[in-house]
């Protein structure tokens, strides 16, 4: 008896090739997830970035609760970037 198959699009020899993986086995999966890890550490910090330059203006006041929240902040991307 064969086992049933999961419903889905079929997975072509080109489609396991994306992302340069330059392999055509299952170690694409790593280089996916590592990819989109990247991807949102990235993010974080480009979020970040922008929070601190606004930061700077200096007709703003700053509250010590936006301080902390993004010492959190800085501190998830840092784990994040620490995981790659």
């Amino acid at each position: 008896m064969t086992r049933h198959k999961k419903a889905g699009p079929r997975r072509t020899a080109g489609s396991r090739k994306t992302l340069g993986s330059g392999k055509k086995d299952g170690s694409l999966r790593f280089h996916k997830t590592a990819y989109r890890q990247w991807r949102k550490a990235e993010d974080h910090l480009v979020a970040l970035r922008d929070e601190v330059r606004s930061l700077n203006d200096p007709t703003r006041t700053v509250y010590p609760s936006e301080v902390a929240d993004i010492e959190t902040r800085v501190a998830t991307a840092a784990d994040l970037v620490n995981r790659l």
